[in-house]
């Protein structure tokens, strides 16, 4: 396996990051009032999982809480990644992990 190195954090890649710090954070952010309404540690892997999905073929992961990618780095690695999390529909994945009232 090639050498890796990190790539920087979810919240330092995350274009839209309020202080929230972790990914698990961001999705409770976005929720809001409505976090109770919801797995949040479901939809948090899910989230996780489709910023990876979206990320497949660079070489860059996303595990736990931090970024991950070949050494030495590309180019524009940045934008990658928050392209990447940008790319996944939150709003789209929140409906399979709402919970029945």
């Amino acid at each position: 396996m090639p050498p890796t190195t990190s790539y920087g954090s979810f919240a330092s890649n995350c274009r839209d990051m309020g202080a929230e710090l972790t990914l698990d954070a961001y999705v409770a952010a976005a929720l809001g009032d409505y976090v109770g309404d919801y797995d949040v540690g479901g939809l948090a892997l899910a989230f996780r999982a489709a910023v990876n999905d979206a990320l497949a073929g660079t070489g860059v992961f996303l595990a736990g809480d931090e970024f991950y990618g070949p050494y030495p780095q590309d180019a524009g690695w940045e934008t990658t990644i928050a392209d990447a999390i940008e790319s996944v529909d939150f709003w789209e994945l929140a409906p399979q992990y709402g919970r029945e009232g």
